[in-house]
């Protein structure tokens, strides 16, 4: 939908008050104002001054009914990952210094005494 408005707190309520959230453009001169507007809508994607913007860096994520998933950028490449710790210590087991299990019953103690 394509609307004018002079006043930018009519056009977010406007916008925001819409279903979806994917994108919105914004077209203006006082680069305050839409600055301002841009930070107001509720959308993944804000367009200003521009129709065309797409590059596989910039993300595209939808809000509220605009689907799911995230299109494009570092935050597409987290949807299709998760994150794995694996701690590898190549060094000998002979070459280890005591580790502080050992350290904490004794040096040559292989465990509590049972007499």
């Amino acid at each position: 939908t394509v609307s004018a408005f002079g006043d930018p707190a009519a056009a977010a309520a406007e916008a925001n008050a819409a279903g979806s959230g994917a994108l919105a453009q914004i077209w203006g001169r006082d680069a305050r104002a839409v600055q301002d507007l841009a930070g107001r809508l509720q959308t993944g994607t804000v367009w200003i001054n521009t129709h065309d913007a797409l590059a596989p860096e910039i993300p595209m994520t939808p809000w509220r009914g605009s689907g799911y998933g995230a299109s494009g950028g570092p935050d597409a490449l987290d949807e299709l990952t998760r994150t794995k710790a694996v701690v590898w210590d190549l060094t000998p087991l002979t070459e280890r210094t005591p580790s502080l299990a050992k350290a904490a019953l004794g040096a040559d103690s292989e465990g509590p005494d049972h007499d």
